[in-house]
């Protein structure tokens, strides 16, 4: 397989089955309801690299569609609400659409008030490790996590790049 950027850090992967069943996956969710399509990328730490195994976006879709996407996503991925490791990052901006889907996984969908116990009760905790779907703010963040994606790729040209060293 030709790699589009070569050195880069991220790898693609056409077939399912060559993703690992045991690693860190993550999903990343832009639910742009209305006017905008609805993005999913879904990807992997293996080998100290970041490889994606899913990229797709839905134009126009049905909320109740989405949901039952996702989840059929993460069955054909193999990522389970139980490993803690992976996790299911979705766009702040559509709270019903976060609520449906941490009912969805057995999470509280009420995830307002326990992010703000969190920082009440027990601040400097990384509250989202507490939790499988994880809200964004996109517009708050999204300068943040591109820096971080910038580092990341940066960071050594990606090779042996160990996780811990680019947080």
């Amino acid at each position: 397989m030709n790699e589009p950027f070569p050195g880069l850090f991220f790898k693609y992967i056409n077939d399912v089955l060559q993703s690992k069943p045991y690693t860190q996956k993550s999903i990343g969710l832009d639910p742009g309801f209305g006017s905008s399509a609805f993005g999913v990328v879904i990807t992997e730490w293996v080998d100290n690299q970041i490889r994606i195994l899913h990229a797709e976006e839905y134009e126009r879709p049905e909320f109740n569609n989405m949901i039952n996407t996702t989840i059929r996503l993460m069955n054909q991925f193999g990522i389970r609400p139980q490993d803690y490791s992976s996790r299911i990052y979705v766009d702040g901006a559509n709270p019903e659409f976060i609520r449906s889907l941490k009912h969805q996984q057995g999470e509280r969908p009420d995830y307002e008030d326990e992010i703000k116990f969190y920082r009440s009760n027990s601040p400097g905790i990384d509250w989202t490790q507490n939790m499988i779907v994880v809200p964004v703010h996109f517009v708050k963040e999204h300068k943040k996590m591109l820096a971080h994606a910038k580092k990341i790729v940066e960071y050594n040209q990606g090779d042996d790049c160990d996780q811990s060293q680019i947080r």
